[in-house]
C-alpha cells in the first residue's frame, strides 16, 4: 500500500512539473505592434577617412590612411577605425 501512495505523488509530481513547463511565462512578452520601434536601418560606409589596418602574408602589419569602402577593397583586409592615432601620428614626433 506504501509503493502505490509513491508512485501516486511521483505521478503527481511530473503532472505539475510539465504543467509548469508548458502553461508557465513565455520566454518574450507579446509585442503590440502599434508600439513597436522600427527596426534599426543599416549604415552604409562612410566616405570619411579613418585609419585601415592590413595583414600580409609574411605575417606583418600596416596602417594607413583611406575610407572605409577603400580599406575594405584591399587584400588582407583586417579592420577599419575611424578614429585611430595610428595612422596620423608619426614615429619620429
Amino acid at each position: 500500500m506504501r509503493s502505490f501512495q509513491v508512485q501516486i505523488l511521483l505521478f503527481l509530481i511530473v503532472i505539475i512539473c510539465a504543467s509548469i513547463s508548458v502553461f508557465g511565462v513565455s520566454p518574450e512578452p507579446k509585442k503590440d505592434p502599434k508600439t513597436s520601434e522600427p527596426s534599426p536601418k543599416k549604415e552604409k560606409p562612410s566616405n570619411s577617412k579613418g585609419c585601415c589596418k592590413i595583414k600580409y602574408e609574411g605575417g606583418g602589419f600596416d596602417y594607413f590612411p583611406a575610407t572605409e569602402e577603400e580599406c575594405v577593397a584591399k587584400s588582407g583586409y583586417q579592420s577599419f577605425e575611424k578614429d585611430s592615432v595610428l595612422c596620423f601620428q608619426s614615429l619620429w614626433d
